[in-house]
């Protein structure tokens, strides 16, 4: 579905009363309305409220707030739990009294999830920035200038204004409607002079992708049933009868049934986004258990596998995201030839299931699918056992290389040659890959020098702002890395909260408050820029701190032009420090990577929505209860 801008509603941007609003907006359910906001000589803002039709909580996206002598800005958003009429309300949490303050509130509709974002400043120039976004995604703009330049605002690109109002500050929204894939540049190009700062957010849409190697079968690419003696399938009922033990995958689980009959509960993606699901997850008594099995190449159930334990680590950031160990105790699963169980040349995976018990039945959610290696067997006097790596399937794909064979993908689309890449090095894999319209160069060759095909399809996969991750059913995927809309836990400090431990970590040693682009191309010789902090008024002003350098070299780029941005758009993430989070709580290994968690613990200063980058768990043993679990979030800079 594609997505579409329906309207806008802006409040009042002139005075300092507060609260205000916007006039209202008719939404339907599953709508997101994009509020950007903002404040002159920073002034801050409180997140929006609305009233009328129920709406998610609100997502501060992107936000700039560095005190006086610069505009603030703020991006946040929501999603309509119900259709009807909604009214939009934000107010100031400070400011001077002559300070003024506003916002705009967009509607789109048909958005699958929200994007990619960035935020930046400047104190010259005019408030532009780089996006990488996914094929028809929607941009929204946001921006403030301290010194409001005169001059009619002109947008790059196709981009359409929504909000210019010039009120002690002048505030800018604008909006850029289907995009092509991959890193664009979105802001105005005039008026010039501005101190600006800026945020940028991706709305994207459906993705359809096609699938490949059905190994069974299926009905409409959602249901894939293995080992079933006789069976019947209908769109919102699965009947089986006189099956020995089968599973359907991606669903609820019944094995060793007579005959049986499950009414349509979804697939397991679909069962993790419920508010039955949350409520499960979230309880303070919960039975769970976990299991594990054998697969082949295709995915296909080869047997149960009965394990001792299993440590699983998820790290989304990480271009090999999955990887861990398990245990086994029983001697017979010592490999002894090619075809065993646990041999890595038997070309088998072992895909984690973590299971939770809810009204007499088990839900579950895959934990990872992936290749055993490097079998370690202890054997002491009264003790046994065997330690088995567990690696993602692109760290096996990785190591095949393209042996003598060079692969020509000149005038191919970006899809269609990364679809090439795996089909020649690693035909066994299942990779799924959306269309695009990107075509690479007539002379474009993979495998030069034995190169790593990893950097391949990494660099392929960047020229349309893609990514290569395999899923947690050992599924390839490429694409833009989804992440869901809302808060997908609450983890504040409270009555409720399952917060077992916290630690975070700031770091300031990275910090740096003036940015030096080189230029390496060949072409371009000599072309360099700098940015830095020269606001007397900044706590990180040149004049006073440091000054500290990042130097930063890029083939990218061709002109001083494009140095500068760059420059600009980097200063603006260097200029503050880190925080790292990790939390310790019951296990939740439905998160994935970029999952919105709220969380506060005041006497850490912790505080605020946090995204998730990696988790790690321990599954096992059958005789002791379930362990937690460590969640670590992203860094994020702090103000």
């Amino acid at each position: 579905m594609a997505v579409s801008f329906v309207t806008s509603s802006a409040s009042s941007y002139s005075g300092t009363s507060s609260p205000r609003s916007a006039s209202a907006v008719t939404v339907q359910t599953g709508d997101v309305l994009v509020v950007v906001g903002g404040g002159s000589d920073g002034t801050t803002l409180n997140t929006p409220t609305s009233t009328g039709a129920s709406l998610s909580s609100w997502t501060l996206q992107r936000s700039y707030s560095v005190g006086t002598s610069y505009g603030t800005i703020y991006l946040w958003t929501a999603s309509a739990n119900a259709s009807g009429s909604v009214t939009v309300s934000a107010s100031r949490n400070s400011g001077g009294t002559n300070t003024n303050y506003g916002f705009t509130v967009l509607l789109y509709r048909g958005v699958d999830q929200i994007g990619s974002s960035t935020v930046g400043n400047s104190s010259s120039g005019s408030p532009a920035m780089n996006l990488a976004v996914s094929q028809n995604s929607h941009v929204v703009f946001g921006a403030t200038d301290f010194n409001p330049a005169s001059g009619t605002e002109n947008y790059l690109g196709n981009g359409d204004a929504v909000t210019d109002v010039t009120s002690n500050n002048r505030f800018y929204v604008g909006k850029y409607d289907a995009q092509n894939a991959g890193t664009g540049t979105f802001g105005l190009s005039s008026p010039s002079g501005q101190k600006w700062a800026a945020v940028l957010l991706e709305l994207e849409e459906i993705q359809e992708v096609s699938t490949t190697r059905n190994v069974s079968w299926d009905v409409q690419q959602l249901v894939t049933a293995t080992r079933a003696v006789t069976y019947d399938v209908a769109i919102q009922q699965v009947t089986a009868t006189r099956a020995v033990a089968w599973d359907v995958l991606g669903r609820v689980q019944v094995t060793r049934a007579v005959s049986w009959s499950i009414a349509w509960l979804g697939t397991w993606r679909e069962i993790v986004n419920t508010p039955e699901w949350l409520g499960m997850v979230s309880a303070k008594s919960r039975t769970v258990t976990s299991r594990a099995e054998l697969v082949d190449g295709n995915g296909n159930f080869v047997q149960d596998l009965v394990f001792d334990t299993a440590n699983i680590e998820y790290r989304g950031e990480t271009a090999e995201a999955w990887g861990g160990s398990v245990s086994f105790k029983d001697p017979d699963m010592v490999p002894r030839a090619p075809s065993d169980k646990l041999d890595p040349r038997a070309g088998y995976r072992v895909r984690f299931w973590w299971r939770i018990l809810s009204e007499g039945q088990w839900f579950e959610v895959p934990v990872g699918t992936m290749i055993l290696d490097d079998p370690k067997i202890s054997d002491d006097m009264d003790s046994f056992g065997i330690t088995v790596t567990a690696r993602d399937i692109l760290s096996v794909v990785r190591r095949t290389g393209y042996g003598q064979e060079n692969i020509p993908v000149g005038g191919l689309t970006v899809d269609v040659a990364i679809k090439k890449l795996f089909a020649a090095v690693a035909p066994w894999v299942t990779v799924k890959v959306p269309p695009t319209t990107i075509v690479l160069p007539d002379a474009y060759q993979l495998g030069l020098d034995n190169a790593d095909p990893g950097k391949d399809w990494t660099k392929l996969a960047d020229l349309a702002g893609w990514v290569v991750r395999t899923d947690r059913m050992g599924t390839v995927l490429v694409g833009p890395q989804e992440a869901r809309a809302w808060i997908v836990a609450d983890w504040q400090e409270g009555a409720n909260c399952p917060v077992i431990s916290m630690s975070r970590g700031i770091t300031s040693s990275q910090m740096f408050n003036r940015v030096l682009v080189r230029s390496t191309a060949q072409d371009a010789v000599g072309v360099w820029a700098v940015a830095e902090d020269d606001d007397p008024g900044s706590p990180t002003w040149v004049g006073r701190w440091g000054p500290f350098t990042k130097v930063i070299e890029s083939d990218a780029v061709k002109t001083t032009e494009a140095a500068q941005q760059m420059a600009s758009m980097q200063l603006g993430r260097f200029l503050r420090p880190t925080e790292s989070v990790d939390v310790t709580v019951p296990q939740r290994p439905d998160l994935e990577y970029r999952d919105q968690i709220a969380l506060a613990r005041q006497r850490s200063g912790v505080g605020g929505v946090f995204m998730v980058s990696g988790w790690s768990l321990r599954l096992g043993p059958a005789d002791k209860g379930p362990e937690s679990m460590t969640v670590t979030m992203m860094t994020r800079s702090l103000d």
